[in-house]
C-alpha cells in the first residue's frame, strides 16, 4: 500500500507534464518572448523528468531497492529545489496575481522534499541497524 501512496502523485505529475514535452523545441522561441514562459517550461520539464524518476524507483524498490535509491534520491532533491526557486520567482515577479500558482508550486516542492528527508531518514536508520 505504501508504494502505491508514494507513487500517485510522481505519476500525476508526470502525466500532468508530458504536454510540455511537446513545446520543447518552442524553448528558445519563448525565452526571447518572456523568462516567465521559459521558466515555467523549464520548470515543467524538470519536475516530469524527476516524478518519472521518482515513479521508476517506487516501482523497482521490492526488487532492486540499491536501484531504487539512486532514482529517488536525487529526483526528489532536484524537484523540491526547482519547485522552491519556481515558487520564489512567481511571487518575485507576480506577488498577489501570482500567489495561487506559488503555494501550489511550493505544494508540489514541499511532497518532494518531505519524501526526500523521509527517504534520506530511512537510509540512516538502515545503517544504524546494519553497524
Amino acid at each position: 500500500m505504501r508504494r502505491i501512496v508514494d507513487a500517485v502523485i510522481p505519476l500525476f505529475l508526470m502525466i500532468g507534464t508530458v504536454p510540455v514535452f511537446t513545446r520543447v523545441f518552442e524553448l528558445p522561441l519563448s525565452i526571447q518572448h518572456s523568462l516567465g514562459d521559459a521558466f515555467g517550461i523549464v520548470w515543467c520539464i524538470v519536475v516530469g523528468s524527476a516524478s518519472a524518476a521518482v515513479w521508476v524507483g517506487v516501482a523497482c524498490r521490492r526488487r532492486w531497492p540499491a536501484v531504487a535509491f539512486k532514482l529517488e534520491y536525487p529526483g526528489l532533491i532536484v524537484a523540491g529545489t526547482i519547485s522552491a526557486i519556481f515558487g520564489v520567482s512567481i511571487l518575485a515577479l507576480a506577488p498577489r496575481a501570482g500567489w495561487t500558482a506559488a503555494w501550489f508550486v511550493f505544494a508540489i516542492g514541499g511532497w518532494y522534499v518531505c519524501r526526500f528527508l523521509e527517504l534520506a531518514f530511512a537510509r540512516r536508520v538502515v545503517k544504524a541497524a546494519a553497524a
